[in-house]
C-alpha cells in the first residue's frame, strides 16, 4: 500500500513504480487529471481517495477535515503576514493597536489586499500529522485486512475507491474524463478468484 499525495508521484514520475492490485490511498483529486487517471487505470492500481471516502448519518468527508481545520487556523496567520508593508501588503496590523482604526477583512479585495490559497504541500508537516490522525484508521483497516474484507465491512472506506482492476468505480471521475464507470461491486464480481 501506497499513502501519500498523489501531486508527488505524478510530478516525481514514481507512479511507474505502482503494480497491478497495489492500493494508493491518498488525496486523488483524479477529475482533471485524465493522463495520471489513465496511467493509473493501465497499472490496474486501487485508488482510494481521501476526498471521497465518507462516514456518518451526515455524510461527512472525514479525511478533508484535518486539512480544512489546519487551512481555516493559519489562513488567518498567513494572511497578516501578507498585510504587512515589507511583504508589499498595505501595512495593516491585523489585530489593530489602542487609538489606531481598526483593520478590516475583505474575501475578495484591492491592490494591497491578500487572498490566501491553502494547500497540502510537500513537507507540510502539521498538515501531514493531522491528516495521518484521520487516515490511520483506513489505513489500518487495509493492512490488517485484505482489500476486499476492509471494504466489504466499512461502506464508508468502499465509498473512497475510485479505481479498481483497471475500471473506474466513481462515477463523478468517470463523468469528468469521459471515461466508463464500472461500480466497485460489479468490478469485484468479475474478480471473485481474486485473492485479496
Amino acid at each position: 500500500m501506497v499513502i501519500g499525495v498523489p501531486k508527488e508521484i505524478k510530478e516525481n514520475e514514481k507512479y511507474q513504480y505502482l503494480r497491478p492490485q497495489q492500493i494508493l490511498f491518498a488525496y486523488l483529486h483524479l477529475a482533471p487529471e485524465f493522463e495520471l487517471t489513465k496511467t493509473l487505470l493501465k497499472k490496474r492500481v486501487i485508488g482510494i481517495a481521501y476526498e471521497t471516502t465518507i462516514e456518518g448519518p451526515h455524510q461527512n468527508l472525514p479525511l478533508l477535515s484535518p486539512m480544512s481545520e489546519v487551512a481555516g487556523r493559519t489562513a488567518v496567520q498567513v494572511g497578516a503576514q501578507l498585510l504587512e508593508k515589507h511583504c508589499r501588503g498595505k501595512g495593516v496590523l491585523l489585530g489593530g493597536v489602542p487609538g489606531v482604526t481598526p483593520a478590516q477583512v475583505v474575501i475578495i479585495g484591492e491592490p494591497g489586499s491578500v487572498i490566501v490559497d491553502v494547500a497540502i504541500d510537500p513537507g507540510g508537516c502539521i498538515e501531514t500529522i493531522a491528516l495521518t490522525n484521520a487516515t490511520i484508521e483506513y489505513a489500518l483497516q487495509l493492512a490488517n485486512k485484505s482489500f476486499r474484507r476492509a471494504v466489504l465491512e466499512n461502506k464508508n472506506l468502499a465509498k473512497g475507491v475510485n479505481l479498481f482492476n483497471g475500471h473506474v468505480t466513481y462515477r463523478a471521475i468517470a463523468e469528468s474524463l469521459n471515461l466508463p464507470y464500472v461500480s466497485l461491486e460489479e468490478a469485484m464480481r468479475w474478480l471473485s478468484t481474486y485473492y485479496f
